[in-house]
């Protein structure tokens, strides 16, 4: 008798890690907003990681918490600004996931 090894498929194993995957990628989001809100500047890079954040998970846009966090960052970065009532909302929408 030889060793097997079973070869899981991606979704088979993603069952178990959507939570973690989903808890993972809203924590670097929060983190993003987080660094920008300590020092309330906004600058060309961290709106760029905001957007790279959103176009990495914009293929989960139908479903929640993504949609309704893309969707505001979306329309919050149309004038490349962030504001400190912005920012708010985005940590709220984090800590609601």
């Amino acid at each position: 008798m030889g060793n097997t090894v079973e070869i899981y498929d991606s979704e088979n194993y993603r069952r178990y890690t959507k939570p973690h995957e989903l808890f993972k990628s809203i924590n670097i989001l929060e983190g993003i907003i987080t660094g920008i809100n300590i020092d309330n500047i906004v600058d060309e890079k961290e709106i760029e990681e905001l957007t790279n954040w959103c176009d990495l998970h914009r293929h989960l846009i139908n479903k929640d918490p993504y949609k309704s966090i893309i969707e505001e960052i979306d329309i919050v970065l149309q004038d490349n600004l962030l504001t400190q009532e912005e920012i708010e909302d985005i940590i709220w929408l984090c800590k609601m996931a």
